[in-house]
């Protein structure tokens, strides 16, 4: 029919530029329908669907939540502007609301209260849109994002009347797949999801149920770490996929555990209660220990006889930040108090895993203690990716309660603090960490320091893969570096 080679040429091309805009079209972004945002049927899961954000928009943030006079959000605060943008609205009276920010800093998992008394894994993009619920149960603990986004790991404490302990679930993000991994055969305990060591491998570490709290102190139940090899297996492969890698004193009210960025060794810090007939105390002795994942016997690094350490993160593969904190807590009045001398060393401080090179950053104002980002286990958490500025939740002990505060600082000893969020006792503020998109620079970065990108030592099969989402028709995909050394121990 077609005779003439150059007509033959002008439809093919006809075609390809309309088979091209068809796809660019398909592939548009849309808003999540609003039925994203109920809970999938019972006992299944829902794939996530995750547009990259414009690169006009890529930038850094604070995030936390905040509950005040009636109102409780999801909160984000822009250091460039001041700004703060309310990114979901949450229930005035939901206490169970917890978030992560994703490894690309462009999305939010979120869990809050559904309806019928169930708990709720949503995600929201950092500019609040594409708000979609992922799984619902009537009780949700400690969840994670991979660092691929591929997966999400969680907890499900009191799964059934037969079982009161926790089962640890995975839900495939791609295909929207469900899949018990973990389940403790003790009642009344299980595993809980501690940080991610590679893309389908992460850290776990033991954990209770029923425990009475530490007093007037939480207790944090976490004991042992061990290695889940690969969150893509079954249950019915626990045996071989789930190592123990180091044991650790019983829960305590102060027990704090991470492992460095490189994967080679777990880091512990501990304090003691001391109690009398008026009063608890979070105080010392307390030690830092380290310990090879590759084998050897753990050493202490440091050490304070009547200090508390109470939070310790390994920020780089050879640097500590810990939180020294002492606070008592008086029965008569029911309140939390901080002793001028007990105190005068609560703060930030860095350390050597050597041991070498202590520094104390920044002094708590009086009557003050500092918190990192609640379950903050990667150095993302709380430093921004200039590996400069910190982000921590201040925290001061009253009659009526404690009164919070959100802080930025940086790294250089007692440089000066900015005050980003304040509450009264009356309100309820909890940090979530930094949300920083890795590839565009702003023009007037907070500091003047040249921003680097953290990078993450994974198993050497293994490399990072941000962001599956698609934008104008093609998927986006950045792979980090080939690890430096060492990965996780038998990964």
């Amino acid at each position: 029919m077609f005779r003439s080679p150059l007509i033959l040429v002008y439809v093919a091309c006809a075609l390809v530029v309309t088979c091209f805009c068809q796809s660019s079209v398909d592939a548009r972004p849309m808003q999540t329908q609003a039925s994203d945002s109920n809970c999938p049927p019972p006992g299944g899961a829902r794939s996530a669907f995750m547009p990259a954000l414009p690169a006009t928009e890529h930038h850094q943030y604070v995030i936390y939540t905040l509950m005040r006079a009636g109102q409780q959000s999801l909160v984000r605060y822009d250091p460039e502007n001041g700004q703060k943008m309310t990114l979901v609205q949450l229930d005035s009276d939901d206490y169970t609301v917890d978030a992560r920010v994703s490894p690309d800093g462009e999305w939010i998992l979120l869990k809050r209260s559904a309806y019928q008394g169930r708990q709720a894994l949503q995600l929201v993009r950092i500019d609040g849109s594409y708000l979609q619920t992922l799984y619902c149960a009537p009780f949700i603990s400690n969840f994670l994002l991979s660092p691929d986004q591929r997966y999400v790991v969680f907890g499900r404490p009191y799964e059934n009347l037969r079982y009161n302990g926790i089962s640890t679930y995975s839900i495939d993000l791609l295909r929207g797949t469900l899949r018990l991994v973990l389940r403790q055969p003790v009642d009344q305990s299980g595993y809980e999801p501690l940080k991610w060591a590679g893309n389908h491998s992460l850290y776990m570490t033991e954990s209770l149920t029923g425990v009475g709290g530490g007093g007037p102190f939480p207790l944090r139940d976490r004991f042992n770490l061990y290695l889940l090899r690969d969150v893509g297996l079954d249950q019915s492969q626990q045996a071989t996929n789930l190592k123990l890698l180091l044991t650790t004193p019983d829960p305590c009210a102060c027990l704090d555990m991470d492992v460095t960025p490189d994967n080679a060794s777990a880091i512990t810090s501990t304090c003691t209660m001391a109690s009398d007939s008026q009063s608890t105390a979070q105080t010392g002795p307390a030690r830092i220990q380290i310990q090879s994942l590759h084998g050897g016997s753990a050493r202490v690094i440091y050490s304070l006889p009547d200090r508390a350490i109470i939070y310790v993160r390994a920020i780089s593969p050879t640097t500590l930040l810990f939180v020294v904190g002492n606070l008592r807590y008086t029965f008569a009045a029911s309140s939390f108090t901080l002793d001028p001398h007990d105190e005068e060393q609560n703060g930030l401080w860095t350390i050597h895993t050597d041991g070498t090179a202590l520094t104390r950053i920044s002094t708590a104002a009086p009557g003050s203690t500092s918190d990192f980002p609640q379950f903050a286990y990667t150095a993302d958490g709380i430093l921004a990716r200039d590996n400069h500025h910190y982000v921590v939740l201040n925290r001061t002990p009253g009659s009526h309660g404690i009164a919070s505060s959100i802080v930025i600082g940086t790294l250089i000893p007692h440089n000066k603090q900015t005050t980003i969020e304040t509450t009264q006792p009356s309100d309820q503020l909890h940090l979530i960490g930094w949300a920083e998109t890795p590839y565009v620079r702003t023009s007037h970065p907070i500091s003047p320091t040249p921003r680097t990108i953290r990078s993450r030592t994974l198993p050497p099969d293994e490399s990072v893969v941000i962001g599956w989402g698609r934008r104008d028709g093609l998927a986006r995909h950045r792979r980090a570096q080939p690890p430096q050394s060492g990965g996780a121990p038998d990964s």
